[in-house]
């Protein structure tokens, strides 16, 4: 029979960018699922190496394979322009550097038959450039766990977990809900938004042990390379986010968390771009300086749990002192280097 003469249960959606080293690893890891009642869909997000040439051959070999281009636009669009033509009862999202275990569908299947959930959270593991690999657990709990409601999934997001979406299996009708108009512009930490809408949309939820993704860190990606754009990027994420608690009524200390997170990270961006032009650097702080971020922080700076220092640097940034800001960081940066250099 062939497989696809049925509705596939599973819809697999690959987001495509200059893809070229690693995507037949990933599709490949896909077509060879224990599991075979799914389809693959793989958006060419305006390419300009092999990608197509690759995505072109597949289509001939696998009548489970679907193949569209499109202009470059994000990974988020792709992402959501493959969802408008899945018709799997669940989705999953795959990243093209990235591949599977052949049993995770096989797995999926067998939790969802059991528990009929509306998302799942698997693990994954982080593959380094020699093939080594460390596992993640990207939930608060070692075992299967059923979480009493999407406000506890939620709050675990925002306390650092359960972010990305790769990691998660879900019900497409639920994925098709989200809009994403709200974070179509984002494009640094849109993962954490995404997920945070998906959840809200959710009933059952679970996370379960297996560790059947594996997510290398990718030397050829761009997102490798830090950019001052990131530093904006991650603040219209971090006020989008806590805009989220608010509409849904979160208690305040979530909200502080939250843009302990933000500042933590603005602080390690600032850092990463401090080789880049510091009126440059200056002019992108001076932009966010008048985020809802940097309003919540300065309201619960002294509720938070951050250290004294990165308080002080919090006022420092919100005084406008953005000479001085840069000038800190990057002594405080080249103190911190010497002391690798010494161990």
């Amino acid at each position: 029979m062939n497989i696809m003469s049925q509705t596939p249960f599973f819809s697999v959606i690959i987001p495509a960018y200059n893809a070229e080293h690693y995507l037949k690893e990933c599709i490949d890891s896909v077509l060879k699922q224990t599991f075979k009642n799914f389809e693959l869909i793989v958006i060419n997000d305006g390419s300009t190496d092999s990608t197509e040439l690759i995505c072109q051959n597949y289509k001939v070999l696998s009548t489970q394979f679907q193949y569209y281009s499109q202009e470059n636009q994000g990974q988020l669009i792709a992402r959501m322009e493959g969802l408008k033509i899945a018709i799997g009862k669940y989705v999953l999202w795959l990243d093209s550097d990235d591949y599977w275990d052949s049993k995770l569908l096989e797995t999926m299947y067998k939790y969802i038959l059991c528990y009929q959930s509306d998302l799942i959270i698997f693990r994954y593991n982080i593959v380094n450039e020699n093939g080594n690999f460390k596992e993640i657990n990207p939930c608060a709990h070692s075992i299967l766990y059923h979480y009493g409601s999407n406000k506890e999934f939620i709050q675990e997001i925002i306390k650092g977990f359960s972010g990305v979406i790769f990691c998660k299996c879900m019900k497409r009708v639920i994925a098709e809900a989200v809009d994403v108009k709200k974070i179509k512009d984002i494009k640094y930490g849109e993962d954490i938004l995404h997920s945070l809408y998906v959840a809200k949309k959710c009933n059952k939820i679970i996370s379960v042990p297996e560790a059947l993704y594996y997510n290398r860190l990718n030397t050829f990606s761009v997102c490798q390379t830090p950019t001052l754009k990131q530093i904006y990027d991650s603040t219209s994420a971090s006020d989008a986010i806590c805009e989220f608690l608010k509409k849904e009524n979160f208690a305040v200390d979530l909200l502080g968390m939250q843009v302990t997170h933000w500042w933590m990270n603005v602080l390690g961006l600032t850092t990463k771009n401090l080789n880049k032009n510091h009126m440059q650097l200056s002019n992108v702080l001076i932009k966010i300086r008048d985020s809802k971020s940097t309003v919540i922080l300065n309201d619960l700076l002294w509720h938070t749990k951050l250290p004294l220092l990165k308080k002080i640097a919090f006022l420092i940034f919100k005084n406008k002192k953005m000479g001085l800001f840069i000038m800190l960081l990057a002594i405080y940066h080249n103190k911190s280097s010497k002391k690798i250099i010494k161990i």
